[in-house]
């Protein structure tokens, strides 16, 4: 099975991360934020996403950058859509670009941009 990273620990990221360790693949959650990881690998359960989920214990989780993209055969973005853009920047330099996109950023009045339903699913470049 595959080695996967799941770029972002909200709801949508942990669902993913969920499945796909359900599903027999080896699952990292990263997160830009080091209390978050330490926070869900402590309890578990992200009690403001996903109140009362219990999330496996072989899935781990990463701060980390340059380990995820190192140990991973792919890579998922499902960070919120306002975070997209700055979330595949921090992963370009290990040359992570995006392959798939279900939606574009649409320029809003008042707002940098929004995205309906943006998850990139991205590999390493050949």
């Amino acid at each position: 099975m595959a080695e996967v990273t799941i770029m972002g620990a909200g709801s949508w990221g942990l669902a993913l991360a969920i499945l796909l360790n359900n599903n027999g693949h080896h699952v990292n959650v990263w997160s830009v934020f080091p209390d978050e990881v330490e926070l869900l690998a402590k309890e578990r359960e992200n009690k403001k996403c996903l109140p009362g989920v219990h999330i496996p214990e072989n899935i781990e989780f990463s701060a980390d950058t340059e380990y995820v993209v190192e140990k991973s055969d792919v890579i998922v973005l499902a960070v919120a859509s306002p975070y997209t853009r700055s979330t595949a920047k921090l992963f370009a330099p290990f040359g992570i670009v995006p392959r798939l996109q279900n939606d574009t950023e649409i320029p809003q009045q008042n707002q940098q941009s929004v995205s309906r339903s943006a998850v990139p699913l991205t590999l390493r470049s050949p």
